[in-house]
């Protein structure tokens, strides 16, 4: 049996017209259900308006930026935003500031605290003004990736494509 991810109305009609389907890949399948949450808990202004909050950009770029900036536990965390050459896509990966730049970005914190973080860092993107093309790319942990297929559903113009940018062939694009 095939997962369902829940997507507003509008994004689940604009995928199936475009793509003929409502497959994500061979394990996911698309519903179109506004959303499967209680409306108090306020996901989806939580998450994509942003939570304000001080940052710190450490290293800027023409191809990349390196951001430091707090959880709402005060754990340091870093987004990095790394332009894919030839291109005006960025992607995007974060970990918890202390690991090096060279550490793997697999290991998930186990903090709880995944919707203050994506928060923050939906704040930062709009607040850094890129107007471009953003992309989060899957992970081998699929607790990673269902977050990251969740959190579409609150997203309009997304988009799953395939890409040889990681290893597993898609990326989630996006502009915010």
């Amino acid at each position: 049996m095939k997962k369902k991810i829940y997507l507003n109305v509008d994004d689940y009609e604009s995928y199936i017209s475009k793509n003929g389907h409502n497959r994500i890949d061979k394990n996911f399948i698309f519903d179109n259900v506004q959303s499967n949450l209680p409306n108090f808990l306020n996901l989806k202004e939580e998450i994509f308006e942003g939570i304000p909050n001080d940052y710190v950009i450490i290293i800027d770029e023409t191809d990349k930026k390196f951001i430091k900036f707090k959880s709402k536990s005060h754990i340091e965390y870093r987004l990095d935003i790394l332009k894919e050459p030839s291109s005006d896509i960025w992607h995007i990966a974060f970990s918890e500031f202390s690991k090096s730049f060279d550490d793997d970005y697999e290991e998930q914190t186990n903090r709880g605290e995944s919707i203050d973080v994506f928060s923050r860092i939906s704040w930062i993107l709009k607040d850094l003004k890129m107007d471009v093309e953003f992309c989060i790319g899957p992970s081998s942990d699929q607790r990673k990736n269902n977050i990251y297929q969740f959190m579409m559903k609150f997203v309009s113009k997304w988009e799953k494509r395939y890409t040889d940018y990681y290893d597993g062939g898609w990326g989630l694009f996006f502009k915010i």
